[in-house]
This record gives structure tokens, sequence and C-alpha cells, in this order.
């Protein structure tokens, strides 16, 4: 197993680029102009006194008035700024990394070694060294005689690495010549570890990155701040403003802390490895422990060691005998991982928010789960899964008590919600989010992460007894990331949105099933809340394929441990390669639970489920005929679906009990075989319905209707795999603290039998069930184009021809969902924010919508016949008007997609000018095609009707904007 180190320098690595490209975005953006606020406020919104939701809402209300007005006067960066200010952050760095040696082995501070070692001895002595530890060549050596300590510097790159040694050194080696090989061997060591490249390519980095990205944000931004003390909207901007500068200091100690760390973990590797290849332990001279200092005292000194690049040697000299804290799994790594993600991910988010490169046409898609949160993803599951693998072989080995992952996963986590705060992805105007208890799902899914890798791990290397454990580790870790990528995708896109106060389940939908069917609501008001619940959900989860095959890996990547027949002999086993230079003995293999104890449940669950889904087609049956509707087959899918999560729930509480180890992965194994095995009963009783009467619920008649059945329950399945998830891993939470507490009280359970017997029976039942899960996995996956509108939305499909001009529907759509989510009472804005915003409402395009209306009517005019020709009989040219109310229809049409006037007053008499606008326009263009002078004079009369109201809203705009600020 890799020590991990790398992995924790690449993470830190990409932080700085993302953030780099983030930060620089966000400069350049305000650098060109920036019309957010005028938009916003021509919106209608308050920044004073409008909670976040509000002003979520009102921008939503007017999503295609508030787009193109950001379209207009926003001015976006090009979006190869994105790319170009990492890459010069990156071709900067490379060549200071370039420069830094020969800056360090420069003349004058540094002196080849043969000046110094005129018989050669040194040279010799390195060169036996490195042979010794493992170098193919020797690298250069150098000396720096101003340098009086007796230690050495490695510097340059793992290609052509430098070895500076210290004069002190040089004269010392004759008094201590172990010394002397006990500091070149751990110099050396770094080389043969890679140390070098990695450290000092973070080294250039940091340092470019100081200069380039985080002095000109931290300037621009202190601009920024000096400039909203002359802002009215001062309070709302204050909070974005500070948490800007808070996050840039985090960022800072973020990186400091996290690079001492590591680079403290590589010194001590550094000393094992040269204690193994010859080196006294004596050399790393250690002071005689003193008197136990008090608790202010050890608590100061254990914070001074966090920012410390070298461990004290008294560590370094303990690590020598007792390794223990390489194979640890720290809090403050695991914090600082949580913190770099939720940073990376929320500016790789902001990207494709800030340029519309996902969020709503690819957010969905498979291109988008696999592209845009992979690669996060898999730094923090090679951080924390490899140091929590790394931490259970060595507890294992030397019969030690295995870390469960739960306080690792609490710390990740931790350290991800807070940094959520800072990210400011949930909040507008707001110090901190409406619901900031939604944090603590952020919290519970690291700690489900690092529980299900901490027992996979447990599960592989107290079983498996073969040549290597490499693979297994890998294939888990791979199902980690797949977990945490959906989750992650999820989060950022729906989640942001609970935390801001959204309800994801709002009550529009209940209510419109309400007033569709009334009978069936009132009689089973419970179910139709759940149906409301299920559908609100399917709208959202359907988007995510991801999470279905991330759902299936967590089950069924444990299962394949009994698959393998564990190796009863240890002559080609990973466990005596470990200890091959240590005395301990090897611990014995722990054979697995029966296959029998962990399925059974599952299917004893399933035939539960029959059971249970059998009464509900009884139940069901005896519904009145006119209640048999829409509402009523969801209501029927909603039972099937409670029948299943129920059954998967028994199941998995069962398989904890019984299970002395591994509760988590039995739990889920057993609650997802639940599942499938009730999902099969109910499938073929609902395919066919119709053939036992008192079973009948959907048809009178028989028949054999699968792919009906398919297309009606294959959502509400899916649905049903992720409450499975749920409830099992609640189930082994429950099943395994109560254990802990009644531990003592508890009957002992019967251990397995050393020898699992029928091999081949084995492998194949679980064959079976993973081809099963995997089939239907993929079905359902398939299944569910995140592009087509699914069948229970009564939606039309993008690629429909169905005419989608209905703006206003849409608005008032989103009104009624805004009140329906979460009602919010605005207050009366200010005198002064009124003005303001009637005045940006006039200069982010009002004005020119009314000046264009004038100008029409001014054409219209001029083009109007004069009064000696309407008295004459016969026929009336008016074909000079037609284009003339052609035009006044397209503006009004433009003028309803524009914002509505921010006064209620205003904003009426704006309704009746658009209104009476296309109404009159209409008319003209149609009295003007059948020579309909009755028609034709109406339209003008309308039209003068819509002039009047447009005069009308254009003095209220003038009278409230120009009004003078108190």
């Amino acid at each position: 197993m890799s020590a991990g180190t790398t992995v924790r320098f690449a993470l830190l690595v990409a932080l700085l680029l993302v953030t780099s490209g983030g930060w620089m975005l966000s400069v350049t953006r305000g650098l060109s102009g920036s019309g957010a606020w005028g938009c916003s406020l021509a919106a209608g919104i308050d920044p004073l006194n409008g909670s976040d939701l509000a002003v979520a809402f009102r921008t939503g209300a007017q999503r295609a008035a508030y787009d193109a007005c950001l379209a207009r006067y926003q001015r976006l960066p090009p979006e190869w700024v994105i790319v170009v200010w990492p890459a010069l952050v990156l071709v900067t760095a490379g060549g200071l990394f370039w420069a830094l040696p020969r800056w360090r082995s420069r003349r004058g501070r540094v002196v080849p070694l043969e000046k110094v070692d005129r018989d050669g001895e040194v040279r010799d002595a390195v060169e036996e060294l490195a042979t010794r530890i493992g170098l193919k060549q020797t690298p250069r050596v150098v000396v720096d005689p101003l340098a009086t300590s007796a230690s050495a510097v490695v510097f340059g790159s793992n290609s052509r690495p430098t070895v500076c040694l210290h004069g002190g050194l040089l004269l010392r080696r004759a008094a201590d010549p172990d010394g002397f090989r006990a500091v070149v061997l751990h110099e050396l060591a770094h080389i043969r570890n890679g140390d070098i490249t990695v450290t000092y390519a973070t080294i250039a980095i940091w340092r470019v990155f100081l200069a380039m990205v985080l002095l000109p944000y931290l300037a621009w931004y202190a601009r920024q701040f000096a400039r909203g003390f002359e802002s009215p909207f001062w309070p709302s901007y204050a909070p974005t403003v500070t948490w800007n500068f808070a996050v840039a200091m985090f960022l800072v100690v973020l990186m400091y802390l996290a690079r001492s760390d590591v680079l403290r973990s590589r010194e001590i590797y550094a000393d094992l490895a040269a204690v193994r290849c010859g080196a006294n332990p004596r050399s790393w001279a250690a002071p005689a422990p003193g008197a136990p200092p008090g608790g202010l005292r050890r608590t100061l000194a254990a914070f001074a060691e966090l920012w410390r690049s070298h461990p004290r040697w008294d560590l370094r000299r303990a690590s020598l005998t007792d390794p223990a804290p390489l194979f640890s799994v720290p809090a403050l790594p695991m914090f600082l991982t949580g913190a770099a993600i939720t940073m990376i991910i929320a500016e790789v988010t902001g990207y494709l928010k800030q340029y519309d490169l996902g969020y709503y046409g690819m957010a969905g898609s498979w291109e988008a789960q696999a592209v845009q949160l992979f690669a996060p993803p898999a730094l923090v599951v090679g951080v924390a899964g490899v140091a929590l693998w790394r931490a259970v072989a060595y507890a294992v080995l030397t019969s030690g008590r295995a870390p469960s992952g739960v306080r690792a996963g609490l710390w990740l986590g931790l350290g991800m919600a807070v940094t959520e705060l800072g990210m400011r992805e949930a909040t507008i105007y707001q110090w901190v989010p409406s619901r900031m208890e939604a944090l603590g799902l952020v919290v519970l899914v690291a700690v489900v992460i690092t529980w299900w890798i901490g027992q996979c791990a447990q599960l592989w290397v107290r079983t498996w007894r073969g040549r290597t454990i490499g693979p297994w580790m890998r294939m888990t870790l791979a199902a980690a990331v797949l977990a945490l990528a959906s989750w992650f995708v999820w989060w950022q896109f729906q989640g942001t949105l609970l935390l801001a106060g959204v309800r994801l389940a709002p009550d529009e939908l209940r209510r419109v099933l309400t007033q569709e069917y009334p009978a069936v609501a009132a009689d089973h008001p419970l179910m139709t809340w759940a149906v409301n619940v299920a559908l609100s959900t399917l709208s959202i989860t359907r988007r995510w394929p991801l999470f279905l095959a991330a759902i299936t890996a967590l089950w069924v990547v444990p299962l394949l441990a009994w698959v393998l027949r564990p190796r009863t002999t240890n002559t080609t086993s990973w466990v005596s390669t470990a200890l091959s230079d240590s005395d301990d003995a090897e611990p014995p293999a722990e054979p697995l639970p029966t296959l029998r104890r962990v399925l059974l449940p599952g299917l004893l669950g399933g035939v539960l489920c029959w059971a249970v889904v059998a009464g509900v087609h009884t139940y069901m049956h005896g519904w009145p005929a006119n209640q048999r509707n829409a509402l009523y087959l969801h209501i029927y899918l909603m039972w099937a679906l409670l029948a299943m999560a129920a059954s998967a729930a028994v199941a998995a509480a069962v398989a904890s009990v019984l299970a002395r180890h591994y509760r988590l992965l039995v739990a889920l194994i057993a609650g997802h075989v639940a599942t499938l095995v009730g999902f099969a009963g109910f499938f073929a009783l609902a395919s066919f319905d119709g053939c036992v009467q008192p079973l009948s619920t959907l048809f009178p008649e028989c028949a054999w209707r699968p792919g009906l059945t398919w297309s009606m329950s294959s959502p509400y399945l899916a649905l049903t795999l992720v409450a499975s998830t749920v409830v099992a891993i609640a189930a082994a939470a429950v099943v395994s603290m109560a254990r802990r507490v009644w531990s003592t009280t508890a009957l002992p359970l019967p251990r397995p039998p050393a020898q699992i017997r029928r091999t081949t029976a084995r492998r194949v039942c679980v064959a079976l069930t993973c081809a099963v899960a995997v089939a239907l996995t993929a079905t359902l996956a398939i299944d569910w184009d995140p592009r087509r509108a699914p069948w229970w939305s009564g939606e039309a499909s993008p690629d429909s021809d169905e005419d989608a001009a209905g703006a206003p529907d849409a608005a008032e759509a989103w009104e009624r969902l805004a009140r329906s989510t979460n009602p919010f009472e605005e207050k009366a804005p200010s005198e002064l924010t009124r003005t303001m915003q009637m005045a940006a409402w006039r200069d982010y395009g009002g004005e020119e919508l009314l000046g264009r209306f004038g100008h029409h009517w001014g054409r219209l005019t001029e083009a109007l016949p004069k009064p000696a020709t309407w008295a004459q009989p016969g026929h009336v040219d008016l074909s000079g008007v037609r284009p003339v109310c052609a035009d006044i229809g397209q503006t009004a049409r433009e003028a309803r997609r524009y914002f509505r006037i921010p006064d209620s007053e205003g904003q009426q008499h704006w309704q009746w000018l658009i209104a009476r606008a296309e109404v009159g326009s209409r008319s003209c263009e149609t009295a003007v095609a059948r020579q309909d002078r009755a028609l034709f004079l109406q339209s003008i009369k309308t039209l003068t009707q819509a002039a009047d109201s447009g005069l009308e809203a254009y003095k209220r705009v003038e009278a409230v904007s120009r009004r003078p600020s108190s």
C-alpha cells in the first residue's frame, strides 16, 4: 500500500490550480464591469429587507428577463479565462521549479564535493550508501561550507537530485561516523521515496499562487470592501466581501497546515528507510523528557507541532521503534481534506453555473457526472481511503484494534461542512444559510463512506491470504469514489437548495392532485402527501443515474468476498510478506460469516414483501370504480415502494443482529436482496393483474403485461433502491450502537465454521445475485434518460414540436412554486430602495421599450389614412399600417418578457399597456388583411388606450425614479 502522501500533495496542487481559476475569474469579471446589481434591482429585489429565498424566487419568477439582463450588461469574461490563468500559474511555477535548484546551487553558496574531498573518502561513502538504499546511480553532491549544522538537504527533482552536505556535517564525520551515515541515508531515502519533485513543485506553485493570485485577489476585494461602505446596500454587501476574505485566509492556513503535515510524515518515512538500510537509531538524538507540562502547555505544544514541517526529535526517535503514527488516521488531515475537496468542487461547479456549461443541459447526464466531479472524489478517497486501509492493515497485523472509520468520517465531514459555509453556495445576502441543519447531511454522508471503507478494509484484510491485497483495495476505493461522486453531484445541484431553505417536496403538486382527484385525496390524505413526496423526489433523482451505479456498488463489491476461497497456507500470503521485517507472528485468517446468514434474511424479507404486496392488492381491490384514476395508480405504486423498503429494513436489521462483524456490509447486502426478491414478486403479481379476481387492482381482465408494468414501476423501483440503502444504513447503525451499549449482557452468538463448504454453490449464488443487480441497475440507468420528461409529469419532451412561447404561464408557475415551496413575507422597501429599483428598471431596458412604443405610435399616426379617405366608399389602402401594427405586437411580446415594474401603480399601467398593445396589434393585422373597417377602427381605439397606459407608466417611472433620496 502506498503511503498516500503523494495523493495529498496532488490534492493541494489541484486546490491551488482550481482556486486560481475561480478567484481570478471573479476579479476579471469585476474589472470588466458587472450589471448584476442593476439587474437585481430592476427585478424588484430589496437587498436590505428580503431574505435569500425571496431574492432567489423573485429572480426565478422572472428568469428569462434576469438572464437576458445579465447577458447584456454583466459582460462575462470569455470562457478561455477559466483555463488561461491556471495554465499561467502552472507555467510560471514550472519556471520557478526549474530555477530553484539552480539558485541554490549558485556559485558562492555551494561548492562541488570534489573541491573539499581531495582523497574521495566522502564520495566513496556516499556511493556506498546510495547503493545500499537502492538508488541506481549516485546523485550529485555539493557542500555548503558556511552551514555549521551537522545536517544535509536534498533539492532538485527526482530525475536530477542534488544532495547538499553542510560544512558542520563534514567536520563531525570523523568524530561521529554513525551520525554522518544516518543523515546521508535519510536524505538518500527522500530521493528513493520520490519526495523531491512533489515537494519542490508544491513550493513553487504555492509561491506563484501567493504572488499571482492571492495578492491580486486580496487587493481587489480590499478595494471592493472600501467602496462597499459608500453603497446604501452595504449591509447586504458585507457578508459576501467578508466571507471572501475569510476564505482566502482559511486557504492560506489550510495549505500551510496540510503541507506541514505531509512533510512531517515524509520525514518519518525517510528515517525508517535509513534505519532499515543500516543507520544507527541512536543517531536521532532526543533530549531526555522533562517533567510533564500542564494542560495548557501541552495544548500549546500540540498546536505548535501542527505548524512544523519537521517533527520533533523525540517523536522521530519514538517512531523508529513504534511506527504507529504513520498508520493512524489523525483528525487534522481528515478535516483539511474535507475542506480542500469542498473548495475544489465549489469552484468547479461555479465554472459550470457561471457559463451554463451543464447546469441545466448536461447536469443530469452521464457525461457531466463522469467528467465534472470524478477527479475530486478520487482525490479525497485517495487520501482518506488509503489512510483507513493502512490503519486497518496495521491494526490486524499487530493484533490491535482496527479503526471503524466513523471518527475519520466525522472529521472529514466537519471539514466539508465548515468550508461549505464560506463558499456561500446557498447564500446571497445573508451571513449564514437559512437551514443550517442541512449541513448535518454532509457529515453523515462522510461518516457512512468512511465507515463503509473501513469495514471493507477489515473484510479483505482479515480474510484474504492471497499474494497481494492491492486489487481489493483499489476495487473498494473505486466503489467509494463512485458513491462520493454521486453525492457531490446531488449536493451541488440540489442539496445547496435544501441548505438555502427550499423544500424539495413542495405542496404545489399535492394541490394539483387534490384539485384533479378530490375524492381520492380526501379519503387518503396521508398517501396523497406520500405520493407528493415521491414524485418530487423522482423529479430530482431521475436526473442523476450515477446514484444507481453507486448504490449497487455499495453492496455488490463486498458480496464478492464470498466468491473467493481464502488461502489456508501462508507461503504466498501478502501477510507474510508484510511481516518479513518483523518478529510478529502472522495472525490467523478470520473466516467469513456463512453466506446463508447473510442472504437468508434478505430472502425472507423478500417473501415478507410478497405477503404485504398481496395485502395491498386485496385492500385496493375494494376501492370504488370512480376512484380508479391516476392518483389511485400512484398510491398503489407508493404502497409497493413502502412494502419493499420495509422488507429491506427488516432484513437489514436481522442480518445486523446476526452478524458479529461487518454489520454495515451485511445490512446493505440483506436489504438489497430483500428489495430485489420483493420486486420480483410485485412485478409478477402486477404483470398478471386481473387473473386472480380477489387480487385484481389495475385491470379487470387477465393478461400478461410486463412492458406496461415495467414502465409504471421502474421509477418507483429506482427510488426504492435509494430508500433501501438509507434504511439498511440506519438499521446497521442502530444495531451497532445497541450492541456497543449492551455488549456486556448480550447473548453470545455462535461463531461461523472455520471452513466454508460448498464453494461452487456459493460462487454460483453470489454470481447470480450480482448479475441480476448489475443488469437491473444498467436497465434502470438506460431507461432514465435525463433529457426525457418522465411519464408521470405530463410534460412534453424537449424534442417535441409543442409551442414553448408561454412565458407568462411559466412566470406564474414560478410564483406559485415560490409560494408553495417556502412562503416568505417581504417588507415594503424604503423610499431610497424603491427609487433605485425604478431607476434600474428604467435604465436596464424599460426606458428603451417605452421609447420603442412611442416611436411605433408616431409611425402609426403617420401611416393612418387621411380622414377624407374614410368618408369615401370602397377600398382604403392600409398597406402602410400593417408593418407598424406588427412591430407594436413584437415590442409587446418583448415587453412581456421584461421585468415587471417594481411598483404596484406602475405595474398596473405596464400590464394594461402590454395587454392592449397585443390585442390591438393582432386586431389591426387581421382588419388590414380582411379590409374590415369596423375592426380596424376598434384596433386603433385599443392601441390608443395602450398609448395612454404607456404614457401613465412612463410618468410613474419618472416620478419615482427621480424622487430625491432622503
